[in-house]
């Protein structure tokens, strides 16, 4: 950060025993000028576009692991199957 870099912190992928610790490391490094983000985050900017090569491995690893995630891929799946649209072939 001293050399002008924008720096970023993974906050769901860092760990503590502890809530209070946590909230604290994050408001320290908020306060030096680190962006706090999450692993979906991270992912989204480095694929950078869902045609892309990697976007269905990608779309796969989302649908496992967020569930909620998992529903928008299946309903918009539905959608293109009965609309007669390409679909993301997910599942």
């Amino acid at each position: 950060m001293e050399l002008g870099y924008e720096t970023y912190a993974v906050i769901d992928a860092s760990g503590t025993f502890s809530p209070m610790m946590s909230y604290l490391a994050q408001a320290r490094m908020s306060m030096a000028g680190v962006i706090p983000m999450t692993w979906f985050a991270v992912g989204c900017e480095l694929l950078m576009d869902w045609r892309k090569e990697e976007g269905e491995a990608f779309a796969d690893l989302l649908h496992d692991y967020l569930p909620f995630y998992g529903d928008l891929i299946d309903s918009y799946d539905v959608h293109s199957i009965l609309s007669g649209s390409s679909s993301s072939n997910i599942t």
